[in-house]
């Protein structure tokens, strides 16, 4: 008991830090004094700073998913994916938590671990990586036939992070990411 209350203090002052100061600048020392517990006990629960870390994403992102898909209207499918992608997208450039996903360190691990975590559930489709929900969702439209025969799991998750990418971009206007998402959208949907 006294473990599990010591691990979420842990997480929520590791939330905290990476929060305000991105992965690099965080440190163990930092997190422990936040949380109120000598460093040994950090690395009793968590035996490196980007174990501590991926702990603290998959939180943060599970948290965000959650809230973005209970803000969307998912009864037009085309309207739907386009407000998760760009809502997606927007809170991975807004928290720097979550920003770490297009960062080579701990980004290349984060996204190694997210691969892994998928495989070990057996869940072999890359989409299950965008949530729950969001790959349930596009289970029924293809049900549906309201997407492209050629719209694979795969390539799915793949514009997630090729959009991303591209947002992180300086110099890309809004009005050309739109122009993208567009272009996107119309090769991934049957036309109305």
């Amino acid at each position: 008991f006294r473990s599990a209350i010591s691990q979420a203090k842990l997480i929520q002052a590791a939330r905290r830090v990476f929060a305000q100061d991105g992965y690099k600048v965080a440190s163990i020392v930092e997190i422990a004094q936040v949380a109120g517990i000598a460093v040994g006990g950090v690395y009793l629960l968590y035996p490196s700073k980007l174990e501590l870390f991926l702990a603290v994403y998959r939180a943060e992102d599970e948290k965000t998913k959650n809230r973005i898909v209970g803000r969307i209207d998912w009864s037009q499918p085309r309207a739907a994916f386009a407000a998760y992608l760009r809502a997606t997208t927007q809170a991975m450039r807004r928290n720097k938590i979550l920003a770490e996903w297009q960062s080579d360190v701990p980004g290349e691990q984060v996204r190694q671990a997210y691969h892994d975590d998928a495989k070990q559930a057996g869940a072999g489709n890359s989409l299950a990586l965008r949530g729950e929900f969001f790959a349930e969702q596009v289970q029924q439209w293809r049900r549906d036939g309201v997407l492209r025969s050629g719209a694979t799991d795969q390539i799915i998750s793949e514009l997630f992070t090729a959009v991303a990418a591209i947002d992180a971009l300086e110099g890309i206007a809004p009005k050309t990411m739109k122009f993208m998402v567009d272009a996107v959208l119309e090769q991934l949907f049957v036309s109305e």
